[in-house]
């Protein structure tokens, strides 16, 4: 059995379960309350999906600052990469990295040379995980002094301390030349004998990832405008709540958005972190009296607003691509290694 056909059957097996247990959690508080509670939303979905549009151009906005200015594209031209890259981690399984491949795909179609524009997903990348954390913290701090006032935050310290250096090794590695180390490891791996054109990619990306971290001013914008992107995002649990007849106030909804984006970006390796994110908000709801049932339908109403704003986010890829290979050269093509 080869490595890739044992990825094949892990990542079906690990769907399964999240299925399994997306179904178990919705048939134990069942199936009827929490339908009639979603249907209840209405039109209002319409609006939830309209609200997802300001935190994406935020976090789009901190994107394009990382970029080389030689290369920046316009906010219009890369908010619509960033709709179709989001919308490809929330509907397709890709554990996440599929929607920063695609997004790389996508600019270098706009003629981002594919070094300049990788670096700037990377480091996008990194920066939406430590504001993450920091917008986790924040979380469990309001639900500790609202729904657990016993409790001290030094109890999960380990946990994000964890976490913590989790990210800050992932960092540093990017310092250190991660993607040619990769590159050359994958070619002794394949027995490939020269330093082929992996490896001289892999260099350029590294070089073009520093050059971004250089980059100090622009860096801490960037994060400071990824962390406002997630608080912003509270504003859709609030207003989902609202439309579901529980209304909360606004700390509470920031306590149920960061801890259940932390949760499930956490359990990436299961797809759309099925059943996993409907037991998180089930457990938080419940922490500041939210029924049970009511948090299931908070889950699935953000659901149903990834499918809202995601399937056209693919269609609209999807129409890119076929454009792209419909099209004959005219012009000198545009080659990846170049912009170096």
């Amino acid at each position: 059995m080869t490595w890739t056909t044992t990825l094949k059957k892990s990542a079906w097996l690990v769907s399964l379960i999240g299925l399994l247990l997306f179904v178990a959690v919705i048939g134990y508080q069942g199936i009827g309350s929490v339908s009639t509670a979603v249907a209840a939303v209405g039109w209002g979905l319409v609006w939830i999906s309209l609200f997802h549009l300001a935190p994406l151009v935020v976090d789009t906005y901190a994107w394009q600052i990382l970029l080389d200015r030689r290369y920046r594209v316009g906010l219009g031209r890369l908010t619509e990469i960033s709709w179709i890259g989001e919308g490809v981690n929330s509907l397709l399984p890709v554990a996440l990295i599929g929607g920063g491949l695609v997004r790389t795909r996508l600019l270098n179609l706009a003629r981002v040379p594919a070094a300049i524009g990788g670096a700037s997903v990377v480091v996008d990348l990194t920066l939406a995980v430590i504001s993450l954390i920091f917008f986790s913290i924040a979380g469990v701090a309001v639900l500790f002094s609202h729904a657990l006032p016993g409790h001290t935050l030094t109890q999960l310290l380990p946990g994000l301390l964890a976490f913590s250096l989790l990210i800050y090794g992932f960092y540093v590695a990017q310092r250190r030349g991660m993607f040619l180390a990769l590159a050359r490891r994958i070619e002794r791996l394949s027995g490939t004998k020269t330093a082929g054109s992996l490896s001289i990619d892999a260099a350029r990306l590294d070089c073009r990832v520093a050059e971004i971290y250089e980059r100090r001013g622009d860096l801490w914008f960037a994060f400071l405008l990824r962390l406002l992107g997630w608080v912003i995002g509270a504003g859709e649990v609030w207003l989902a709540l609202r439309y579901l007849g529980h209304p909360v106030t606004l700390v509470e909804a920031l306590m149920l958005e960061s801890l259940g984006q932390a949760i499930r970006s956490a359990a990436f390796v299961v797809p759309g972190a099925l059943g996993i994110q409907e037991g998180a908000y089930l457990l938080l709801g419940t922490s500041i009296g939210i029924p049970p049932h009511i948090g299931i339908a908070l889950s699935l109403v953000k659901r149903v607003r990834e499918l809202v704003f995601g399937m056209p986010a693919l269609l609209l890829w999807h129409g890119l691509e076929v454009r792209r290979f419909g099209q004959r050269p005219s012009r000198k093509p545009f080659i990846v290694g170049e912009g170096k």
